[in-house]
């Protein structure tokens, strides 16, 4: 009973990881940060649980879930979301600051999340025993990243010009 439990835990964890981050990029396509494309389609979210799929699937096929380096990188993914929702919490106090200054109990939750956060990430990387591993998962992500969004970006500039 305990593992079916768990299985089903799992499985409401997995669907709903890829259905927030389908409505996420969809919505990030409609704002203009990825190519309007990829949002404007009736079956886009069905698309984008088919490539979150799809890359799960090759991670599995090339062997991630029995590497050695497993650990690793579910200790980077954390703290690669942890320094995206202390991003949001950041992105959403300046973004309110400059069209109306919150509460001082608002902005001080908010930046105590954005401290804690921090802190858990800097935990993260000085109690992890093979740190430099670690760290260069970590670039590698974030670099893969900003070329990416700065790819989207400019790229999603050009169809809208045109």
């Amino acid at each position: 009973v305990m593992g079916l439990i768990v299985i089903a835990g799992s499985c409401a964890a997995v669907n709903l990881l890829f259905t927030g981050i389908s409505h996420m990029l969809k919505a990030m396509a409609a704002d203009g940060i990825l190519p309007p494309v990829w949002g404007q389609s009736k079956h886009a979210i069905k698309l984008w649980y088919s490539g979150l799929a799809a890359v799960a699937a090759v991670m599995m096929a090339i062997g991630i879930a029995g590497s050695e380096y497993l650990d690793v990188i579910i200790h980077s993914g954390l703290i690669l979301w942890l320094a995206h929702y202390s991003g949001l919490h950041l992105s959403f106090c300046i973004a309110a600051w400059h069209q109306k200054p919150l509460a001082h109990r608002q902005l001080a939750w908010h930046l105590l999340s954005i401290i804690a956060m921090m802190l858990g990430i800097v935990a993260l990387v000085i109690t992890y025993p093979e740190a430099d591993i670690l760290l260069q998962i970590l670039f590698i992500a974030l670099g893969t990243m900003i070329a990416l969004g700065v790819m989207w970006t400019r790229l999603g500039r050009l169809i809208v010009k045109k």
